[in-house]
């Protein structure tokens, strides 16, 4: 029996998706533990991994020829999970993602309030909690190259501050908000990342409204400026309620990224008033960023994260 694992990922797909989040976490993971893996599907193997049901179907003809074991993690990609778009708080499965997640011999989460989500959703067996896998070491030293590139790449001055957001461009509620504390504190700047999928008419009017502001509407962050995009950062700012993907919050949290966070979310186990600033309204918001560097949870989010992650 072969012993390699085989890592289903959709290549088209990494530049619209956060799929290459997940890609480069287990891609680091297994090199570090010396662990065998191919992405052909081709080669001989007996167990498969996916970052999505998206994924998983479109390898599922070939997965069920050769009778592999089949892991998905979970809730990891946007493609499996549905916004409602007149309540941006009510989030569900896709059919998709129920369906092959059922097939899945492992459905692996990061946090018991992932699998507390897919049991209200109906998937109650095979979950299984792992620890997470981190895309970049542990106190990892970037070169001056990778530390510049950010900034260069979106045009900001070495000193000022910068304040990374990522979210949906169809929540209005989530990008009010996020304009309404970019405009009192003009000493950051910030940068708001999400998929446009049908919102692309929204991004680039936001864009040209953003001209000569601290803000600026982006689509995804480039896998390239992934690693410089964590050491840049001077704080990560959720200003939605309902987060399904905590793969890049923990990353961020790993390099010691000050987070905060708008009012309860659905991830406590994560974010909390131990690792984050939570603030409950507007005017906490505000607050928050005023004292950010004299009250920030940075280093307790980091030794939490380095406890309970798989380094």
């Amino acid at each position: 029996m072969n012993s390699k694992l085989f890592i289903g990922f959709d290549k088209r797909r990494l530049d619209t998706t956060y799929s290459y989040l997940v890609k480069e976490n287990i891609f680091h993971h297994l090199t570090r533990k010396k662990i065998p893996f191919t992405t052909d599907p081709h080669e001989e193997f007996s167990d498969a991994v996916f970052a999505s049901a998206e994924e998983l179907s479109f390898f599922y003809p070939t997965i069920l020829k050769k009778n592999a074991r089949i892991s998905i993690f979970a809730l990891s990609c946007k493609d499996d999970y549905l916004i409602d778009p007149r309540n941006p708080n009510k989030i569900t499965l896709t059919q998709n993602a129920y369906n092959y997640y059922l097939r899945a011999d492992k459905i692996l989460v990061s946090l018991d309030s992932q699998a507390q989500f897919l049991a209200r959703q109906g998937i109650t067996k095979n979950v299984v909690i792992t620890k997470p896998f981190l895309t970049f070491a542990f106190d990892e030293k970037p070169s001056d190259t990778i530390k510049n590139a950010f900034k260069s790449f979106y045009q900001i001055p070495k000193n000022k501050k910068v304040v990374i957001s990522l979210g949906q461009y169809q929540n209005q509620e989530e990008l009010d908000l996020f304009n309404g504390i970019a405009r009192i504190n003009p000493e950051y700047t910030f940068l708001f990342f999400g998929e446009e999928g049908k919102d692309s008419v929204k991004v680039k009017l936001l864009q040209r409204l953003a001209i000569n502001s601290n803000t600026q509407y982006l689509k995804i962050i480039p896998e390239v400026l992934y690693h410089s995009a964590l050491v840049s950062a001077d704080a990560f700012f959720i200003p939605q309620k309902n987060i399904m993907y905590p793969t890049t919050i923990i990353d961020f949290m790993a390099h010691k990224v000050p987070i905060i966070a708008y009012k309860n979310n659905n991830y406590r186990d994560l974010i909390n008033e131990n690792t984050a600033i939570i603030a409950n309204n507007f005017t906490e918001l505000y607050h928050s960023f005023r004292s950010l560097f004299s009250i920030n949870k940075s280093q307790e989010a980091y030794e939490y994260v380095k406890r309970f992650a798989n380094y």
